[in-house]
């Protein structure tokens, strides 16, 4: 009998599941730092100096005291035992006074709220339960030095930097402004969490997201984008603990190392400034290279979103990421089939059953000798992930090659009084005269004029697109740059039945703005906002 099995998996990023109360953006955010400590028994923290401590209110670092180490661990006092006299000190200095006097440590329940903890039972002592702890503080001899609450009021530490003028805090190999504080770990343990300023944060996602020597109009982009998304997804871990993560899961946030003065002018010349739809704080989402097209979230996550539309992105002149290929075998997808627990036999075929127009794949097939699976939307890429290659580069792919265009292609800009055309390129703007702009082959030298060939394409950014094949006995070769146009000649439905390979364009999920894309319209001469205007439909730009 043949069994059919369907699949969408949601994988990596998003989308569009909570979106944010917060009308006017977050003045600060919390970062769960799971890529260097999650679900663990000891966190360390080092400084230059030793540490400060306190908690944090009206989004505020309020210090209490300063405790003797540079070197700090965080541990979990699952099986640590303490006894108190149960008398409360409002003052830390106090407790500390009689912790040193006494053979004991502070403990911090909540500001103005302190104890003494004691390792030895007395006869004015009585057993603390266990439960009721919360984190021992150790030195750098592992000697506890301080037991505190990490819940309600939660103490924050913050270290310092000979190097930095600001608060800095490294926490395993990475350094970060503002406070650290810990959870718990969504299984056991602890798991580290970086308390900062809006503006800090993004100050240390924007070079780790975009490099930061390119052009300053698409940092600006990048910057407004991250702190969109940042706003918009200010609920998805409050179960957890934080707003975000540090990984492609939110954005990639790693602290302090790659800040330039580049990528931080970027983040404080746009400071406030977030992409709205509708009056709401939208997610801006962005990827690496969109190969030509751009792509609706239909086709990836399986929703529609109104400032979420696909674009031809013929501002893509040079992709970051090249066109890439990946060999797969019939033998991988069998072996991924068997690690979800699916078996349908000897692979026979695999077959391209739909693609978006933007020229996406969103269902691919599996026949194989005792049944049918089928992947859909971002599960097409995804799907080969535990192959030898890993998830695709991206959902635009053929089991063809592509076809190679010989045709060059101009971008102008038409003045409002449609009487003064600029031709913008990487070496700047120019006046041009419509009646002396001409065109070469790439097969022949000769100069050919284009006064009855100019294609106009209305828009919000007018502009005038020139293309000039090599071979125009062809007509169906030259209608596009990007062969997975909505009007392409390439077949919707393509299959192979043994070993193949993959030809693919593009570099992430597609949906959004193409960071490459982002780079060439600025070194064309665009700003960020025209460029968030492009790739972005009926948003505006506000603080």
């Amino acid at each position: 009998m043949i069994k059919k099995i369907s699949v969408g998996i949601m994988v990596g990023t998003l989308l569009l599941s909570s979106q944010t109360m917060y009308a006017r953006g977050l003045d600060s955010i919390r970062i769960g730092l799971e890529s260097v400590y999650k679900d663990v028994s000891i966190v360390r923290l080092e400084s230059d100096a030793n540490f400060d401590f306190g908690y944090i209110k009206n989004n505020d670092f309020v210090k209490i005291g300063e405790l003797p180490t540079k070197s700090l661990m965080l541990r979990e006092t699952a099986n640590s035992y303490y006894y108190n006299e149960y008398e409360v000190y409002t003052r830390f200095d106090r407790a500390e006074e009689v912790a040193k006097e006494e053979d004991g440590v502070v403990a911090y329940i909540a500001p103005n709220e302190y104890y003494v903890y004691y390792k030895e039972e007395t006869g004015y002592t009585v057993p603390v339960n266990a439960s009721d702890m919360y984190i021992e503080l150790l030195n750098e001899n592992s000697q506890v030095i301080g037991v505190a609450n990490y819940e309600d009021d939660a103490i924050v530490f913050q270290g310092s930097s000979k190097s930095h003028d600001f608060p800095v805090t490294s926490v395993g190999s990475n350094n970060y402004r503002g406070v650290i504080e810990v959870v718990n770990g969504q299984t056991r343990g602890l798991t580290a969490v970086s308390v900062v300023d809006m503006q800090d944060y993004l100050y240390g996602v924007v070079p780790y997201e975009m490099s930061p020597s390119w052009n300053i109009e698409a940092l600006k982009a990048q910057a407004v984008t991250a702190r969109s998304i940042a706003n918009f997804q200010a609920n998805r871990y409050l179960s957890r603990g934080y707003n975000l993560v540090d990984t492609t899961y939110s954005q990639v946030y790693k602290g302090i190392e790659r800040e330039s003065a580049n990528s931080n002018m970027a983040v404080d010349a746009t400071n406030g400034e977030v992409v709205t739809y509708n009056g709401q704080i939208a997610e801006a989402l962005y990827f690496s290279t969109s190969g030509g097209y751009t792509d609706s979230p239909e086709y990836v996550w399986g929703n529609q979103v109104g400032y979420l539309q696909p674009v031809e992105d013929i501002y893509e002149l040079n992709p970051y990421a090249a066109p890439w290929t990946r060999e797969i075998t019939f033998a991988e997808i069998k072996q991924a089939l068997a690690s979800r627990g699916e078996n349908i036999g000897d692979i026979l075929r695999v077959n391209i059953n739909a693609r978006s127009e933007a020229g996406r794949v969103y269902e691919l097939e599996i026949v194989g000798e005792d049944g049918i699976y089928t992947l859909n939307n971002e599960a097409t890429r995804t799907f080969f992930s535990s192959t030898s290659g890993g998830s695709l580069q991206s959902q635009m792919y053929s089991f063809t090659p592509y076809l190679e265009h010989n045709f060059q292609r101009s971008l102008i800009n038409i003045e409002d009084d449609n009487e003064e055309i600029f031709v913008l390129s990487a070496s700047g703007k120019e006046e041009a005269n419509p009646f002396e702009l001409y065109a070469i082959g790439a097969s022949s030298n000769k100069a050919q004029s284009l006064d009855e060939d100019l294609i106009f394409v209305e828009g919000e950014l007018s502009r005038i697109i020139l293309e000039n094949d090599s071979d125009n006995s062809d007509s169906s070769s030259s209608s596009s740059e990007n062969e997975f146009a909505p009007n392409n000649e390439k077949p919707q439905y393509e299959s192979v039945n043994s070993d193949f390979t993959i030809y693919g364009k593009g570099w992430g999920h597609g949906v959004g703005m193409s960071q490459s894309g982002a780079k060439d319209m600025a070194d064309l001469g665009y700003t960020y906002d025209e460029i968030l205007h492009f790739y972005f439909t009926d948003i505006k730009i506000e603080k």
